[in-house]
């Protein structure tokens, strides 16, 4: 009888964590409460500087995500063109990328820049899962980048293993 309450009271606190974690998930950022919102309205929570809010965008958009080839035992790839020059007309803020990686250990690196000029912005582990065939998912950086209009937008891939290996990548952004 005691052995049984006390597993019904870990199952309490553990489901009750749980619940936490995806309120807050959720919950976080300004007016995300249900109450604050008016019925049949979508609530977005970002805002820029000036108070305007902006929606989440991805780049490519409704076309296949970029593929990165990666360089071996930790040389970088060439620069692949993410968002090409002149694509997003506004000033924008990048806010994570949408990441299908491998089970390679490896390094993205994410710069803005003409060719032969690109300035690195984000340095990111690529290994993705415990898996042998990788995983897909939204990584959210913890503050955006801001980025000039009609800017491009480029990363390098590179893996420690002497074999090249593949990695798909799309943006997501707001515009500023």
């Amino acid at each position: 009888m005691v052995e049984s309450k006390r597993t019904d009271r870990r199952r309490f606190i553990k489901l009750s964590a749980i619940g936490v974690g995806l309120a807050s998930a959720f919950g976080l950022g300004a007016e995300t409460s249900a109450l604050s919102r008016q019925p049949g309205t979508v609530q977005v929570n970002s805002r820029t500087e000036s108070g305007a809010q902006t929606a989440l965008r991805t780049y490519p958009y409704l076309d296949v995500s970029i593929e990165l080839a990666s360089g071996v035992g930790w040389a970088w790839s060439p620069w692949k063109e993410i968002v090409p020059a002149g694509a997003i007309q506004n000033d924008f803020e990048i806010d994570g990328i949408y990441f299908s990686g491998n089970d390679v250990d490896g390094a993205i690196e994410l710069a803005v820049g003409d060719p032969g000029s690109e300035r690195t912005f984000a340095q990111l582990p690529s290994r993705y899962t415990a898996g042998t065939i990788g995983a897909s998912g939204l990584i959210f950086f913890p503050w955006g980048t801001r980025v000039p209009a009609r800017s491009r937008v480029v990363a390098r891939y590179t893996v420690g293993s002497s074999t090249e290996v593949y990695s798909r990548l799309r943006i997501l952004y707001r515009e500023v």
